[in-house]
């Protein structure tokens, strides 16, 4: 039995996310859950047929892009072109976290956090202003050079970077990021804001959080780009893609929301 135990202790950690849904499932527990029909969260989660509201609205920004493909004509390109965009969602809901911190601690024992109270005073703390930028630089170096392989793989020979207004007027992408931002709008409002995750202050997850959940999910999409584009482009190819982007999504999602539990 101990043996059995210790198996199960270490295939729970290596599969993280999965365990969260399954624990949550089997016991009940005040995580965020998918496979559930009855709401047992004590913050008072509201739920659709299971689905956390922020799971709702992660799913319909991400059907966005199934329009598109059907109706917009999309190849390859712009659908992969539109996920490289979002990587500037997510750094910027990162920032908006990062600089909406709040501690009851005074000044010299809250550099982890952007706003602290000091004589019943909220006052900003401007020494965080450093660890915003050292997020800022390496994460904008990150997305540039990501954004330059996937128009080097993807797209055309006169397509550049320096086109992206161009590339999205043309393809219709603006309706696809403007429903990413509401979705991660509303999770920053609902979650981070209306359940106090701005009381925790981490500048390690600040600074980790955007790239783990960014680089996980676009390799999926840069393998499965590439062999689309290797066996051919068509549209069944095209919405697979998509519904694995969503499966890896909504993985991410309640993995990161299971951390600001626990």
């Amino acid at each position: 039995m101990a043996r059995h135990s210790k198996l199960h202790r270490k295939l729970t950690s290596c599969s993280r996310p999965l365990a969260i849904i399954a624990d949550s499932a089997r016991m009940g527990t005040d995580r965020p859950r998918l496979l559930s029909f009855r709401s047992r969260h004590p913050q008072g989660t509201k739920e659709i047929f299971g689905l956390t509201l922020s799971i709702v609205a992660l799913l319909a920004a991400n059907t966005v892009p199934v329009f598109g493909v059907l109706w917009l004509g999309w190849e390859l390109f712009p659908l992969v072109f539109v996920y490289w965009l979002e990587n500037g969602v997510i750094g910027g809901f990162a920032l908006l976290k990062m600089l909406t911190t709040f501690t009851d601690l005074p000044e010299g024992k809250s550099q982890a956090c952007s706003w602290y109270r000091e004589g019943g005073r909220l006052r900003f703390n401007k020494s965080f202003l450093l660890l915003v930028l050292f997020f800022l630089i390496p994460y904008g170096g990150f997305c540039l050079g990501h954004g330059a392989i996937i128009v080097m793989m993807f797209g055309e020979k006169e397509h550049s970077l320096t086109q992206t207004y161009q590339i999205i007027v043309q393809n219709g992408l603006q309706y696809t990021v403007l429903a990413l931002i509401l979705s991660h709008g509303f999770s920053f409002f609902r979650n981070y804001i209306g359940r106090g995750e701005y009381k925790n202050c981490d500048p390690g997850e600040f600074f980790c959080s955007p790239y783990r959940r960014v680089f996980v999910l676009h390799v999926f999409i840069l393998l499965g780009g590439f062999v689309i584009e290797s066996v051919g482009v068509s549209r069944t190819r095209l919405l697979l893609l998509i519904t694995v982007k969503i499966v890896a999504d909504i993985v991410g999602h309640v993995y990161e929301r299971s951390r600001k539990w626990n």
